[in-house]
């Protein structure tokens, strides 16, 4: 009976044992695949998010607390994406943007410091008209002078007649060399930006008379076509004939091999 008993207790200590062993193996695994697993995909997917991927998914297919953890972490992840992605947008249209503006800025700085050297240029355009003023009505003076002195001289007709006719082109050019100086004098002295009634017509004539001699360096011929009529209008006239001026330039330096020419190539 003794042997037995002991018998007995062997088997029941190797039963407790097997059965505590096969117990612990069965908690370990759960705890490996209920806990380790999730929180080795937890922790992959942090370390992900950390490094930039945002792409990274956990995908964890469990209705405890560690899916649902898994789910929000998925979640999170695809709003910073979308987030980034917006960001990045935003960026390249700031970029975009600020490309622009700076674009506008240079052109604005290249057109002020054109119009700083048109300024000077006028300034010093006024300054040479000023000056050649003077010698200009001086050969006018001597051209009528000469004219008047040649009544009283002993010549022959031809020789008379050709002496008038040469004093009367010097002082025909010399009145219109004082008409274009006098223009620009004119031109230089406008305030601009005061709005007062004037005629258009004779600040388009003024623009004209400037810039005559581009149109004859080119051989081109001007056609007035003068519709405003004697009736003032309200406007600045020195930015009118600012803007006649303008054009007339550029029309001139639109047509350098005359305007048949410029015609054909536009046709």
């Amino acid at each position: 009976a003794d042997a037995q008993v002991a018998a007995t207790q062997r088997r029941m200590r190797n039963a407790s044992v097997v059965l505590v062993l096969a117990v612990a193996l069965l908690f370990a695994f759960a705890i490996y695949r209920l806990v380790e697993v999730p929180v080795g995909k937890l922790m992959d997917g942090t370390q992900a998010v950390s490094q930039g991927q945002l792409d990274h998914r956990i995908a964890l297919q469990s209705g405890d607390d560690l899916g649902a953890l898994a789910a929000s972490f998925d979640h999170m992840t695809s709003e910073l994406q979308r987030a980034e992605a917006v960001n990045r947008g935003w960026a390249l249209t700031l970029e975009d943007k600020v490309r622009q503006k700076t674009d506008e800025l240079q052109r604005a700085q290249s057109h002020l410091m054109q119009l700083d050297k048109m300024a000077s240029l006028g300034k010093l355009a006024a300054t040479v008209a000023h000056e050649i003023n003077n010698p200009l009505a001086g050969i006018l003076t001597y051209a009528r002078v000469l004219g008047r002195d040649l009544t009283s001289l002993e010549c022959a007709p031809e020789r008379r007649g050709h002496i008038e006719r040469s004093l009367g082109a010097i002082a025909a050019e010399t009145q219109r060399c004082g008409g274009i100086v006098q223009n620009l004098l004119s031109f230089a002295r406008t305030s601009g930006a005061q709005m007062v009634p004037a005629a258009l017509d004779p600040l388009v004539e003024a623009g004209l008379g400037i810039a005559q001699h581009h149109f004859e360096l080119a051989s081109i011929e001007v056609v007035r076509q003068l519709a405003a009529g004697p009736e003032p209008v309200v406007c600045a006239p020195g930015e009118i004939q600012q803007a006649v001026l303008a054009l007339l330039v550029n029309a001139a330096e639109a047509m350098p091999s005359g305007p048949r020419d410029s015609w054909e190539q536009a046709e």
